[in-house]
């Protein structure tokens, strides 16, 4: 699994935060966890979230960048 996820996860202070932030269930949350095998996004942040996370970082002080959702391996800088 990718530590993208996680990583965001993290950065916010955990599943129930995260999700309380982005109003949506915990296991929608849970499920960017997950492999795709068990219903999962492999470590993938659905995009409809990446703006509101953004700027939620941006008003908490937290640290977020666009390329935070993106894996290491697959990040292309200009």
């Amino acid at each position: 699994m990718s530590n993208v996820s996680q990583n965001i996860i993290d950065k916010f202070g955990g599943i129930q935060a995260l999700a309380t932030i982005l109003e949506v269930n915990v296991s929608r949350v849970y499920r960017w966890t997950y492999p795709k095998s068990r219903g999962g996004t492999d470590g993938e942040i659905p995009s409809r979230h990446y703006a509101k996370i953004l700027r939620e970082g941006k008003k908490r002080g937290i640290s977020v960048d666009v390329l935070d959702f993106f894996p290491k391996e697959k990040r292309v800088r200009q």
